[in-house]
């Protein structure tokens, strides 16, 4: 396994492994409403303060995370992993990899947004050391989402779990 910064010939497989994890949740996708930072990848990640990174084996990408970095600290956005490569630790591990991401750039701070029916992945950020808040928010879509608010302070001494 291999994590990178993804690049424009990224975009389509990426698009794919999104929509295919809408799928599984019986979500409607809607590229263009649900991807507008993908679709416009270089107005969107040619700045410093967002990078995507992907996640590759045997030369095809099997998952990504996304990181915004400011001020405040940073944000994870976009993390997703094929179905079948889930169940085996690359999620904590592509999530390490942005929590390094953040600290190496001077972040104190790292905060996420998730969707009330990822409880798997809410595991997953609880077992790394991210807190649940209290904060919901709906996004009112045509799914109906509900996101939940999960925040982490980050100090030099962080362990890998």
């Amino acid at each position: 396994m291999y994590i990178r910064v993804a690049e424009q010939k990224d975009i389509a497989e990426l698009i794919n492994i999104i929509s295919s994890v809408f799928k599984e949740f019986d979500f409607i996708f809607d590229v263009n409403v649900e991807l507008p930072d993908v679709i416009n990848f270089k107005d969107f990640y040619g700045n410093s303060e967002h990078t995507l990174f992907v996640m590759e084996h045997n030369n095809n990408i099997v998952g990504c995370g996304a990181l915004r970095l400011d001020k405040t600290g940073g944000i994870i956005t976009r993390v997703y992993l094929k179905r079948k490569f889930r169940g085996q630790g690359l999620g904590k591990r592509l999530v390490n990899h942005l929590i390094d991401f953040a600290q190496e750039s001077g972040a104190k701070h790292l905060s996420l947004w998730t969707d009330t029916r990822f409880t798997i992945a809410h595991n997953l950020y609880s077992s790394l050391g991210f807190s649940r808040t209290k904060k919901q928010r709906p996004l009112n879509d045509v799914n109906e989402s509900y996101e939940i608010y999960f925040e982490m302070n980050l100090y030099k001494t962080r362990m890998h779990n």
